[in-house]
């Protein structure tokens, strides 16, 4: 299947999260799935309702186009984790326009229940447009994901390197 560029997701946060912590707040990650290819963000511990991710992840896409699907989880130390929701990004418009800037996409749950929503900003960069160099990457292999958080802030990070 030809390659036609990668796919960048920035999982920024979440807001309106239910808690389902019996003391406490939840302590929220996410696995973003594109086909075949998983990711997991790092567990924002004692995030709540309202968690702060701030990290891009990479897929590459072929010409055979899904959804992008951010599932968030509740981590618990003692049981089985917590399914938050799960929310469906389709890709029509980014690959079209290239970038879609930050939005919240609705967490549902099994029910069909909206509780909460996560942000997202997506950017694709066509093989036509070269893919950038990106730091780590040998051998045409991408690293999976970058935590874009500087100390001067989310835009003096330095994007793409």
């Amino acid at each position: 299947m030809p390659h036609l560029g990668l796919l960048e997701v920035h999982l920024i946060g979440g807001k309106g999260m239910r808690n389902v912590e019996f003391l406490g707040k939840n302590d929220p990650y996410a696995i973003l799935t594109y086909k075949t290819q998983n990711q997991k963000s790092k567990t924002q511990e004692g995030g709540g309702s309202n968690p702060v991710w701030k990290q891009k992840f990479y897929f590459k896409v072929d010409e055979e186009i899904d959804d992008v699907v951010i599932r968030v989880f509740d981590e618990d130390k003692q049981t089985a984790d917590d399914a938050l929701g799960e929310a469906r990004i389709p890709l029509t418009r980014v690959l079209e326009e290239h970038e879609v800037p930050a939005t919240f996409y609705d967490l549902i749950q099994s029910a069909g229940k909206v509780h909460g929503q996560v942000e997202a900003a997506l950017k694709f960069i066509s093989k036509e447009e070269g893919l950038p160099h990106m730091r780590g990457s040998k051998n045409g292999h991408y690293i999976s994901h970058v935590h874009v958080e500087g100390p001067y802030g989310e835009d003096n990070a330095g994007g793409w390197q």
